[in-house]
């Protein structure tokens, strides 16, 4: 017998030669068709018909499946296209007919929507503000003479956000609903939609964008070949195009952190101990077929002894440079011992014979040559790799500049033992930091730093308004506010600004260490993951004194902003004060301008007696030792105790510019030193005048340049109009060139 199948007019059935169907095993039987030249006969509308003929062998009230490779026609005017079938006695012309039937509706055939592309922004998994951009256009043969719909079918493994819709593009007043919680359970297992509403109807030909927010799936597991889908309707619910293979953006799994660490800033130190330390984001790494590779920076090699016995790779770092708690709040853990360490020119590839889990920070030490070239981009790349593919990646992880980095500066406001005072940490950024980011400070441990002082937050300055201050362990970390959900790129911090930032700090009531401060940055640059982008470990702790007797600073008149004050500084040692001085140095808030320059003459100097109790320092040398603090030098020592063994009352006369904008503490130290270089043996901080200077501008950062700013969208606050049953949903087999036919022979 032999089956005739009558495609509609403008679809092509494929020959024996470009396809064979074949007859399936299983429930349906065993066999083979033979499939026989394609005929063609004409239509009831004078058009030709190409007829696929199969040959089979099979008894009466048998089941038969088989498929038909073919190519879809246009979509009729009307419905849907049209088939018929035969059942024939055999082959030849004239067989018998033994069963037909005409005119049975086949599956609509769609216009194919043509979509340029689907863009992500971010490809990392798991990463929740992923822009993701559709680019399309409506086929020169569809029409629209209505507005409608726009439905994006994506993988239910995503989640769409309709709140940051941005229509770009589209037809004004269109507005988008995201349907995550459909009613229809098969649906939605399988897919997220997104419901567009179009007023106006889209004209053929012209290329529209429109853009919303996308969470990335938790892993890169079962979304291999996952396509996304695009359908336009037509208001009435006619299909205007469709394109049902839209294929999705490629994950990767990524790095929650990734980051090293030197021991040295300094070119062509040698050795340098660098902490690498990873956090793996979203995908567990495998044992025996997973491996870490660090490529290093172009100048830098690893180093050996001549003997080649040097253990340059250390998996076990023992907390080296890092606190038994980790900063971010992650567990520390070494990499497994098992491991094993080899290099390879410019890359260094740790293979791994355990499995490393998510959510935990492993540490491993490498000891290297810096590179000669004090001006090498010293950027790494850290990835894992699984079965020779490449698993997670950090393409560009920032690493320590060779020379400490730039304009950044430590100002302590009271340096006595045992009191509470205000550090500053002042900064200029040389890139753009964007997206999640957080400022990270330590300090010695005798140091306790901490985000407020009796209920006083600490002055956030030119940080983001919403910054919030934490303190993890010893680090106290200021968490820039999350990025805008309408503009996740937009610059949370600019290169080339000054930002400036206070915390709290207790001094211990004893300290004669040399130790350092710490400040990090970490951020996103271009990227999605957070990255160290600058790092500043050797900011000098502050030197602490005994508190003085008596300070104060006074002036007859304040002058405004940018101009010169005159002020009259008075301070005296505690009684029974003993030492040599030889050195004082006064400290104005960032801002202040007291000399020329470091090393230039200081403004207006002078030691006169003004009032009774005054006395005046020895002959003085005055001199800038930054923009902001000035240092008096004297040939002798100068007498802290009269005859009485009370304290000499010293007075002098200092002229200071004041700042164009308000400063962020008003604090104004003195202290006393053996010598320029030497710890204080004296100090004390006094309000200043900064809160009766007329004319200071608000302190604030600059603007965001003009192509940075991003505003919000204002469609989404109209009501969204639906004009589409989402459930009537057609079936969308347009373009695809198998069809599957079921049918019972006559008996």
């Amino acid at each position: 017998m032999v089956v005739a199948v009558s495609l509609p007019i403008g679809f092509r059935a494929l020959g024996p030669e470009e396809h064979l169907a074949s007859f399936l095993s299983g429930a349906y039987g065993l066999g083979l068709f033979e499939l026989l030249p394609i005929e063609q006969t004409e239509g009831e509308d004078g058009g030709l018909q190409d007829v696929a003929r199969l040959v089979f062998v099979g008894s009466g009230g048998q089941r038969l499946r088989f498929r038909l490779g073919l190519i879809n026609g246009d979509p009729p005017e009307e419905g849907v296209p049209m088939w018929s079938f035969e059942v024939r006695a055999s082959a030849n012309a004239g067989a018998a007919v033994i069963e037909r039937t005409s005119d049975y509706p086949g599956y609509g055939v769609y216009l194919k929507l043509e979509v340029a592309g689907l863009y992500g922004s971010v490809r990392e998994v798991g990463y929740k503000y992923n822009y993701v951009r559709l680019t399309f256009r409506l086929p020169p043969a569809a029409t629209m003479a209505t507005g409608g719909t726009l439905i994006v079918f994506a993988p239910s493994v995503f989640l769409l956000d309709a709140t940051t819709f941005n229509r770009e593009n589209l037809p004004p007043q269109s507005a988008a609903t995201a349907d995550m919680d459909s009613e229809d359970v098969t649906l939605s297992s399988a897919w997220r939609l997104l419901n567009v509403t179009l007023i106006y109807p889209l004209v053929v030909g012209r290329f529209y964008s429109f853009s919303f927010s996308v969470t990335n799936p938790a892993t890169t597991d079962g979304t291999t070949g996952l396509v996304w889908e695009l359908w336009c309707y037509e208001l009435g619910g006619r299909v205007v195009a469709a394109n049902t293979e839209v294929p999705q953006f490629a994950l990767e799994a990524f790095f929650q952190l990734a980051e090293v660490s030197p021991s040295s800033v300094l070119p062509t130190q040698s050795p340098n101990e660098v902490e690498v330390q990873f956090v793996l984001g979203s995908t567990q790494l495998s044992a025996n077929t997973g491996s870490l590779v660090v490529q290093l920076p172009e100048g830098f090699a690893i180093q050996e002894d001549s003997a080649g016995t040097s253990p340059w790779c250390l998996l076990d770092t023992g907390n080296f440079f890092s606190p038994g708690q980790d900063d971010s709040g992650f567990a520390v853990k070494p990499l497994p011992a098992c491991s094993r360490c080899t290099w390879q020119s410019s890359f260094v590839t740790v293979e791994l014979l355990e499995a490393l889990d998510v959510d935990i920070a492993y540490r491993f030490l490498l000891r290297l040559s810096n590179s000669l070239d004090i001006g090498v981009e010293n950027r790494w790349r850290v990835s894992t790799e699984l079965a020779g593919d490449t698993l997670h990646l950090a393409e560009s992880v920032p690493n320590f500049d060779l020379t400490p980095m730039p304009d950044i500066g430590l100002y302590s406001t009271d340096v006595r033992e045992g009191f509470v005072q205000l550090v500053l940490i002042q900064f200029r950024l040389t890139t753009h930091v964007l997206g999640l980011a957080n400022i990270q400070v330590r300090g010695p441990l005798e140091f306790a730093l901490s985000c407020s002082e009796k209920g006083i937050p600490a002055p956030r300055g030119l940080l983001p308004a919403d910054t919030e201050c934490f303190l993890i362990g010893p680090t106290l970390q200021m968490t820039l506010p999350d990025p805008l959900p309408y503009a996740p790129y937009q610059l949370q911090l600019q290169a080339g600004e000054v930002y400036i930032f206070g915390l709290f700090c207790a001094n211990p009531e004893q300290y004669r260490d040399s130790g350092t401060f710490q400040v990090r940055i970490r951020g996103t640059v271009a990227t999605a993951s957070e990255r160290l982008l600058d790092i500043q470990p050797y900011l000098l702790a502050p030197k602490l004194a005994a508190p003085l007797d008596f300070l104060e600073v006074v002036t007859d008149q304040v002058n405004p902003a940018g101009a010169l004050t005159t002020v009259t500084v008075r301070f005296r040692p505690p009684l029974g004060a003993s030492g040599i001085v030889r050195a004082v140095r006064f400290e104005a808030p960032p801002g202040f301008v007291l000399a020329t320059g470091i090393g230039g003459p200081c403004m207006g100097f002078s030691s006169s007696v003004l009032q009774t109790g005054d006395t005046v320092l020895p002959p003085s040398a005055c001199s800038g030792a930054s923009p902001q603090s000035v240092l008096l030098t004297m040939p002798e020592a100068l007498p802290l105790l009269g005859a009485d063994r009370v304290g000499l009352t010293y007075v002098f006369q200092l002229g200071m510019i004041s700042p164009l904008q308000e400063v962020l503490v008003d604090l104004l130290l003195l202290a006393l030193s053996p010598g320029p270089g030497d710890a204080p043996l004296y100090a004390a901080s006094v309000p200043g005048f900064a809160s009766n200077i007329p004319g200071l501008r608000p302190l604030e950062p600059g603007p965001l340049p003009e192509e940075q700013l991003v505003p919000q969208p204002v469609d989404n606050v109209l009501e969204p109009f639906s004009t589409v049953q989402l459930a009537s949903r057609g079936m969308p087999w347009s373009g695809r060139c198998f069809w599957l036919l079921l049918l019972a022979p006559f008996t």
